[in-house]
């Protein structure tokens, strides 16, 4: 600081000599000692109190120091060994510091391939928290995840939660399918979880209802009128599950749409294999994009899927 250096050499001069200079080294020492440990103790209070935005690290993950007491400490090692640990002193005036960098908030959450980035079942734990604002699951997961074991530890824990949340359709996948990339499964158990959480409100039931009443009233090209009552479709599904309602008004929308194209529909699986079904619904919505000759008759399961497919992608 000017300041400092005017009180050590009266304005006579730029530096001063003799016991005056190091007196003035000694009390340049102190002030960058005094704001380097400013900036340790707030920066340590913007991180616990959230206010530095983005929630970023404080410490590179190369680091070997992970928390701000280790910074004192390691202050303490080589600017004041005779005085010991400072983090005692600092104690005793009241100030503390708590935050320490864990492996964590070190993880990148973002995911480029599903068959990859989901291995470890981190990514897996933190979809789990945001669904079900369950804030439990992240904590014990094992990271570093070096190993395959500790993959399988961590995936059997995701998968033990999810079952105990009643995620539907999962019990036939094991750790093993996330970890060895199994497309299908990774699928499987994203599509059952995001549907068993947020389905409802996507789609909810009753809108559902009023479509499969308005698709009924229309009169067909073939004169067939079928009619459904939107009390008598609450009262079916009534006694069942959130999910299950859903799944089950949905594949009556399906028989309804379908069968104007003579497609029969049984179930959301199997009927849907072969990509007539799927087609005859987005021609329903959309006929100008997907003509029916593009899907109807013998043409290859395949080519009827990309049809399908394609005409999704572009709309």
């Amino acid at each position: 600081e000017p300041s400092t250096v005017l009180k050590y050499t009266g304005g006579r001069c730029k530096t001063p000599s003799g016991n005056f200079e190091k007196e003035l080294g000694e009390r340049v020492q102190c002030h960058a000692l005094t704001k380097i440990l400013l900036l340790v103790v707030f920066l340590d209070a913007a991180k616990e109190k959230r206010i530095l935005g983005k929630d970023q690290c404080l410490f590179n993950k190369s680091s070997s120091v992970k928390s701000s007491r280790e910074v004192l400490e390691s202050i303490s090692t080589d600017c004041m060994g005779v005085e010991g640990l400072i983090v005692k002193h600092l104690e005793r005036y009241g100030i503390f510091v708590y935050h320490v960098q864990n492996p964590l908030d070190e993880y990148e959450f973002s995911i480029d391939n599903l068959a990859v980035d989901l291995k470890d079942g981190v990514r897996l734990a933190k979809m789990i928290e945001l669904l079900s604002h369950n804030s439990d699951i992240l904590s014990v997961m094992r990271i570093p995840t070096d190993s395959r074991e500790l993959k399988c530890q961590n995936m059997g824990i995701v998968l033990k939660t999810l079952r105990g949340l009643g995620v539907p359709n999962i019990s036939d996948i094991t750790s093993t399918h996330i970890i060895d990339g199994h497309r299908p499964r990774i699928l499987q158990l994203l599509w059952a979880t995001v549907s068993h959480f947020r389905l409802p409100s996507v789609l909810p039931p009753s809108r559902i209802e009023r479509e499969i009443v308005r698709i009924a009233c229309l009169k067909t090209r073939e004169n067939i009128k079928m009619r459904y009552e939107t009390l008598a479709l609450g009262q079916r599904h009534e006694e069942e599950g959130e999910y299950e309602r859903i799944a089950a008004l949905l594949l009556e929308w399906s028989r309804i749409i379908c069968c104007q194209y003579n497609v029969a529909v049984k179930d959301l699986m199997n009927s849907f294999t072969d990509g007539t079904a799927f087609c005859s619904l987005i021609h329903f919505y959309h006929p100008m994009l997907l003509p029916k000759k593009e899907f109807l008759g013998t043409k290859p399961i395949v080519q009827k899927i990309s049809s399908g497919v394609a005409v999704v992608g572009s709309s």
